[in-house]
C-alpha cells in the first residue's frame, strides 16, 4: 500500500471515529434533556439575609414572553415584600434589592419551564447578594408557579437546596487542599510583620462557595460548581502563604504595614463541543498594600487557566484547573517587587 492510500485510510478512520463521537454526544444530549433529573441550588453572601429585605424590584427579562415576572412579583408580595417591576436595570424608586431572572423553556408534548435562575443584587453597587436555580426535566417537570416558589424558598433559606437526584451528573464539589507556597529562590530573611485584613468577596457573578456551572453541548446545565474552602478564603490562604514565604510575619498592630483587598472574580466554565470540553478558570484579585509611612501600592493579579478534556469534566479535573489558577496568582504575588518593597519599608 502506498503512502497516499495509507493517508486516505487514516483520514477515513478519523472521520468515522469523529462521526461516532458526535452520535454518542447527541444521544447523551437527548438523554440529559429527557430523563428524570431535578436539581436545586442556592448561594447567599455570608453577611446577607434575603428575608430582611423589605422592597424588591423585579427586572423584567426582554425574553420573557410568558409573563414569568408577574408570577415572581406576586409570590414576593405574598412573602411580605414591597414589589415593583420594570424593564430598566435600575429601579425607578427606592428598593433594597434588584431581582433578575433567566428562564429556559423546553418542548415535550407541551412547553414547560426547564430551568429558572434568579439573582438578587444591591441596587446602588450592583453587588450580588444571592442567587438560586431550579432545574427539572420533563419527567419531573413543575408548573412555573412551583418553580418560582422553589427558587424563592431556597434563596430565603426556607429549606435547604436539594441534593441532585435522578440520573443527572449533579453538582460538582471541588475540595482544595491548603495552599503551600513554593520555597523561595533564596533563603527568605525576616522582613518584619504585616497586618493582613480578610479579603472582601466582591465577585459580581457568584457568592459563597459557588464558582460556576458545568454545562454540555447546547449549553445544557449539568449542575453548579461549588468549592471548599470558599473562594475568598482560598485566595486569602494564597496571600498569607506567599507573604510568609517572602519573610513576612503577621501582626494585629494597627501601626504596622498592611495588606487589604478584594476578590473580584473566581469563575469556572465548561463550554463543550461535540468532541471535547474546555474547563476554563478565571481569578482576579485586587490588593492594596500600605507601608509604615502610609505609602500605598495597588496591585491587580489575574489568572486564566484552561484544560481540555475528551471525557466528562469531573470534579477532579476542575480541581486541577482551580489549583493552577491559584498557583498563578501566587507566582504573581511572589514576583511583585513593589509589594515586597512597600511592606518592608524600602
Amino acid at each position: 500500500m502506498n503512502n497516499a492510500e495509507t493517508g486516505s485510510t487514516a483520514r477515513h478512520g478519523l472521520i468515522k471515529r469523529a462521526w461516532l463521537f458526535m452520535a454518542f454526544a447527541a444521544v447523551i444530549l437527548v438523554a440529559l434533556q429527557g430523563c428524570a433529573t431535578n436539581r436545586e441550588s442556592a448561594s447567599v453572601a455570608a453577611d446577607v439575609n434575603i428575608r430582611t429585605l423589605k422592597s424588591i424590584y423585579v427586572e423584567r427579562s426582554p425574553q420573557d414572553e410568558r409573563g414569568l415576572y408577574i408570577i415572581i412579583a406576586e409570590q414576593l408580595r405574598k412573602l411580605g415584600y414591597t414589589v415593583s417591576t420594570g424593564t430598566a436595570s435600575k429601579p425607578p424608586g427606592p428598593a433594597d434589592g434588584v431581582l433578575s431572572y433567566q428562564a429556559k423553556w423546553q418542548w415535550d408534548m407541551t412547553m414547560y419551564l426547564l430551568e429558572l435562575r434568579v439573582t438578587v443584587r444591591q441596587p446602588d453597587t450592583d453587588v450580588l447578594l444571592g442567587s438560586a436555580s431550579s432545574f427539572h426535566t420533563s419527567l419531573t417537570r413543575k408548573t412555573p408557579e412551583d418553580m418560582v416558589a422553589e427558587v424563592l424558598a431556597n434563596l430565603r433559606g426556607d429549606k435547604p437546596a436539594a441534593a441532585s437526584s435522578g440520573s443527572g451528573p449533579g453538582n460538582a464539589q471541588v475540595q482544595l487542599k491548603a495552599y503551600v507556597a513554593p520555597p523561595a529562590e533564596s533563603s527568605a530573611v525576616a522582613r518584619g510583620s504585616v497586618r493582613i485584613a480578610p479579603l472582601r468577596d466582591a465577585r459580581r457573578d457568584a457568592v459563597g462557595a459557588l464558582i460556576g456551572e458545568r454545562t454540555t453541548v447546547g449549553n445544557i446545565s449539568l449542575g453548579m460548581i461549588e468549592m471548599q474552602p470558599a473562594p475568598v478564603d482560598a485566595v486569602g490562604q494564597v496571600v498569607r502563604a506567599e507573604l510568609a514565604a517572602l519573610g513576612f510575619g503577621t501582626t494585629s498592630d494597627e501601626t504596622a504595614p498592611s495588606v487589604s483587598g478584594q476578590l473580584t472574580k473566581f469563575a469556572v466554565t465548561t463550554p463543550a463541543t461535540a468532541f471535547y470540553w474546555d474547563i476554563n478558570g478565571q481569578v482576579e484579585l485586587e490588593l492594596l498594600a500600605r507601608g509604615r509611612s502610609g505609602s500605598p501600592h495597588a496591585g491587580l493579579y489575574r489568572a486564566n487557566c484552561t484544560d481540555r478534556t475528551f471525557v466528562f469534566p469531573s470534579s477532579e479535573l476542575i480541581n486541577g484547573v482551580v489549583g493552577a489558577c491559584l498557583k498563578e496568582i501566587g507566582a504573581q504575588l511572589r514576583k511583585d517587587g513593589q509589594l515586597s518593597a512597600i511592606l518592608s519599608g524600602r
